[in-house]
């Protein structure tokens, strides 16, 4: 098991050594990252908005926003303690669950290609579109394509967050149980463009 703990606040979980620590236990190795130059927007219910920028097969992030994000995201308040639970558990390795575990480590086994095609497929992809997840005890995550406050085109998908931690103690992923809402061509475009590397990592 890891060492590395996830601070409790999303501003110092972005701190270069926090992400270099991220890289080196959720990402594939250096040869196999993308080749191409993202910027991703982030905004954090009281510490703010961070542009995270990947580049050389490294990730950066610092204050403020994004000039031009491929994807941007928005943690309401309650929703990073959620996320740090669940990216502690992979940092971890999902040490109690082995179906996790064997998908985060076919996400390791991505090659360049597959992420670079990822990349291209997501800027294929209508801006203005956004997925927010509304989770029971954890408050709402949306993560939209191009500017979050720019997204006109909305699907809402329901969990609960005990339901999500209960995946972290082996729960299969069918006990989520989500409930969807407003416009549907947003998980069609997203489909779309995830499906060849989501066909890979078995989901």
């Amino acid at each position: 098991m890891t060492t590395t703990v996830i601070p409790a606040t999303l501003t110092a979980a972005l701190e270069p050594v926090m992400l270099s620590k991220l890289e080196a236990a959720l990402a594939p190795p250096p040869a196999q990252r993308a080749t191409a130059t993202v910027e991703l927007e982030v905004e954090g219910a009281g510490e703010g908005t961070f542009t995270l920028t990947y580049k050389d097969g490294a990730v950066s992030a610092k204050k403020g926003f994004a000039k031009k994000p491929l994807l941007s995201a928005r943690l309401d308040r309650g929703a990073w303690p959620l996320l740090r639970e669940q990216l502690q558990a992979a940092v971890d390795g999902f040490p109690q669950a082995p179906e996790l575990q064997s998908r985060l480590l076919a996400w390791r086994g991505l090659r360049a290609v597959d992420l670079d095609g990822v990349v291209a497929a997501l800027t294929r992809v209508a801006e203005g579109m956004s997925l927010r997840f509304d989770i029971v005890g954890a408050g709402a995550v949306t993560v939209a394509r191009g500017p979050i406050d720019e997204a006109t085109r909305e699907l809402v998908v329901g969990l609960d967050a005990a339901r999500l931690r209960g995946l972290l103690a082996g729960a299969p992923p069918t006990s989520l149980v989500p409930s969807m809402r407003g416009d549907r061509a947003v998980a069609t475009a997203a489909l779309a463009a995830l499906g060849p590397v989501l066909t890979k990592l078995r989901l």
